[in-house]
């Protein structure tokens, strides 16, 4: 089943980002992000987009920080797409509150992050 059905999608364009491969560090803006990835914008190209990356997105204006590890998973021009392979409990709180105050149906958020939970074990 694919994972893109079940996890809805915030689309942003207010909130900045750094991504982290291989102790490379590039600026990025969310474009869109959800409990599953995100998808960036990233002007400055990296020479190495193996392996895992540390992606961490600032919380404007509060300045709290949400950190994933993650993988890239589609590509084209200045457009990445990364799944989310690992975060810390913080993270995910903050990401479900954002999803939850910006969805239309924010019961869905709660759904969503139960199959998530019960699925990616």
């Amino acid at each position: 089943m694919n994972d893109r059905r079940h996890f809805s999608r915030l689309h942003l364009s207010t909130y900045p980002a750094e991504v982290e491969f291989n102790q490379v560090i590039k600026s990025a803006k969310v474009l869109d992000i959800s409990l599953k990835g995100v998808l960036l914008q990233i002007e400055d190209k990296f020479d190495d987009l193996s392996g895992l990356c540390t992606i961490r997105i600032t919380l404007t204006p509060s300045n709290l920080n949400m950190v994933f590890t993650a993988k890239l998973v589609y590509q084209k021009e200045d457009k990445l797409g990364f799944e989310f392979e690992e975060e810390d409990l913080d993270s995910l709180i903050h990401l479900r509150r954002l999803l939850e105050l910006n969805s239309e149906h924010p019961e869905q958020i709660t759904e969503e992050l139960f199959f998530l939970v019960h699925h990616d074990n």
